[in-house]
């Protein structure tokens, strides 16, 4: 596997919740799928909004980026942000104090105006100048988390995807085969399960209980100042607290450890994978939130996860014999096929995605 380098850089500010290497299997161009709103009660294919779309179903800018806004930094990312005044040999003081941490920067920051910044000759730079100075340190993006999203998992999902679905095909009939790529497909689908919106759900059942404290009740409030509103879909302070906290997870994730690294070595260790294969002429949907995570009936966490319109997957902790080293295949029928649709339908997020402007493939 890539090993993550926090040095990486992207020049994207358009970043996918659900990147469209994964979405191309339920397109015949490479770029566009069926994309409905899950609100919409009467869908009719010949309609321009139900023709297919990508982009507003993926693409949030600058989703995975920090700033100067941001609630966490790693190593150097202070060092990046403030690159606009540092290498200008500026100096900064405030209330008399000569400020030189890029730490005590950052916290000084909603401050700015009251800063007084000094050039390399210690004249006292002009307001004008100041001003275009700090709207440089807002520009400042550190990408590395989406850099690292494409080079250790976009790129090597195609790759993963038709190993497994060429196994699969090899071996029709067979009730087991050799689990090809299973790391690869476990390891995406933790990535997936906690990128796309809205938050993972442990994360959130833990974040609200802490939120419901009274000494935290200012996670409520919302954000007053709108330059530090830096995401459209968050308001509140508690919003962008619990988003930062997901950045910092990624981070981990890319270099195995913290709770998403512990998710998955639970999955790899102790879960066998189910391979589906819907009844012919039936085909599976996918969403903005492909990763369903419930208590099924035996009381046990389970998983599921579209690969293909024609793969998908249950992840459990199975009843059978277990063996890592095997993927279970089952032929769903057309029943079964309609019920997992439903339940992806049920857990998307703002919409679900075909590959055929059909609905009697995939529902009741």
């Amino acid at each position: 596997m890539v090993q993550f380098d926090p040095s990486w850089v992207s020049n994207s500010s358009k970043q996918h919740l659900v990147p469209n290497t994964y979405l191309k299997a339920w397109s015949d161009n490479n770029v566009d799928v069926y994309y409905i709103d899950k609100n919409e009660s009467k869908i009719d294919f010949s309609k321009e909004e139900f023709q297919r779309k990508t982009r507003r179903l993926t693409t949030i800018k600058e989703f995975y980026s920090r700033n100067i806004y941001s609630e966490f930094f790693e190593n150097n990312d202070l060092e990046e942000i403030f690159k606009p005044l540092t290498s200008q040999k500026y100096s900064v003081v405030f209330e008399k104090e000569k400020i030189e941490s890029v730490k005590k920067l950052r916290e000084l920051f909603h401050q700015f105006n009251e800063w007084s910044i000094y050039d390399s000759n210690q004249i006292l730079i002009s307001e004008e100048q100041k001003q275009v100075l700090k709207e440089d340190i807002k520009k400042v993006r550190i990408r590395n988390i989406e850099e690292a999203w494409n080079q250790m998992f976009e790129d090597k999902w195609p790759t993963t995807r038709d190993a497994i679905l060429q196994a699969v095909q090899a071996n029709l009939g067979a009730e087991r085969i050799s689990a090809v790529k299973r790391e690869e497909l476990i390891r995406f689908m933790v990535a997936i399960e906690w990128r796309t919106y809205p938050p993972q759900q442990t994360l959130l059942k833990t974040f609200d209980e802490l939120a419901s404290l009274e000494f935290l009740s200012f996670l409520h409030e919302h954000v007053e100042e709108e330059e530090e509103k830096y995401l459209p879909m968050y308001s509140t302070h508690g919003e962008y607290f619990l988003h930062n906290i997901t950045l910092k997870y990624f981070l981990a994730y890319f270099q195995n450890k913290g709770p998403m690294y512990d998710e998955y070595i639970t999955m790899f260790n102790n879960m066998d994978i189910e391979l589906l294969i819907p009844e012919a002429g039936f085909e599976f949907i996918t969403s903005d939130n492909p990763v369903r995570m419930f208590t099924n009936s035996n009381n046990e966490l389970e998983y599921i996860f579209p690969i293909t319109p024609v793969l998908a997957c249950a992840i459990r902790k199975n009843s059978r014999n277990q063996d890592v080293s095997k993927y279970w295949i089952t032929t769903y029928p057309k029943e079964k096929v309609f019920i997992y649709n439903d339940n992806i339908r049920k857990s998307c997020y703002k919409g679900y995605v075909l590959k055929q402007p059909d609905l009697k493939v995939y529902f009741k």
